[in-house]
């Protein structure tokens, strides 16, 4: 009876293997038949999507242009420089054309009339002759001065009589009033200049102007005086009349007269 339950079992069991093993049979039939299938379709869409004609770009020798252009780095385009701004030139100034002178219309010329010439008015630089003339005398310029001023002095001095009014402007006589004038400009103890005229001027003949210098100067080792004589505006003939006189009728008789 143990045996016949044990056949059983194993047929059971035999059963059940051949079942499973027909199940994976019919899997495995179903897997070839859907690998099958998607081979089909696979190869059906690589023809479809394969090009009829082979164009340059797929070349194997375009590929690898392609590959290498990829892989080498871009090439920088030289920049372009910008064209150097040109100065604007400087525009040389236009040359004026010069302007046509219209000819001026001649008016008449109108005849210069002369003025009449006008007299020059007295001028009181010198005029006329002049002499100068000087001398040594032995006093001090002071007393010499004092003495030609003084009218008892000038007439002890000369040996004849005068009359002063020692000023500017004041009047004068000497030699009996052989000579007379007027005193011009004092500058004491220094200097006498004075309008001189005598008996023998005609009646037409202006002053002669006299000027009297005196300045210290040692005669004989002692304190002396220089007479400077300047007589300017003498009449015609006078400068050689007059200087005979000065040395004659003042200067030898002054000389005495203070050397004494």
């Amino acid at each position: 009876m143990a045996t016949s339950k044990k056949k059983t079992a194993t047929k059971k069991v035999a059963a059940k293997k051949a079942a499973t093993k027909k199940v994976a049979t019919k899997a495995a039939t179903k897997k070839a038949a859907t690998k099958k299938a998607a081979t089909k379709k696979a190869a059906t869409s690589k023809v479809e999507s394969k090009p009829t004609k082979t164009s340059p770009a797929s070349s194997p020798a375009k590929k690898a242009e392609e590959a290498l252009a990829k892989k080498a780095p871009a090439r920088k385009a030289p920049a372009k420089k910008a064209p150097a701004k040109k100065a604007p030139a400087k525009k040389a100034p236009a040359k004026k054309a010069p302007a046509k002178k219209t000819p001026a219309k001649k008016t008449p010329a109108k005849k210069a009339t002369k003025a009449p010439k006008k007299k020059a008015p007295a001028s009181s630089a010198p005029v006329g002759e002049m002499l100068t003339m000087e001398a040594e005398l032995p006093a001090p310029p002071a007393t010499v001065y004092d003495a030609w001023l003084d009218a008892a002095q000038h007439g002890a001095m000369t040996g004849a009589t005068a009359t002063s009014d020692p000023k500017s402007g004041g009047a004068f006589t000497a030699w009996d009033g052989y000579v007379s004038g007027s005193y011009v400009e004092l500058f004491p103890k220094e200097r006498i200049l004075m309008r001189w005229r005598t008996t023998d001027f005609a009646a037409s003949d202006e002053d002669s102007l006299l000027d009297v210098l005196f300045s210290p100067h040692r005669v004989d080792g002692k304190p002396g005086t220089r007479v400077f004589l300047i007589h300017m505006q003498l009449p015609k003939g006078g400068a050689s009349r007059y200087a005979s006189g000065w040395a004659e009728f003042y200067f030898a008789p002054m000389t005495a007269h203070f050397g004494g």
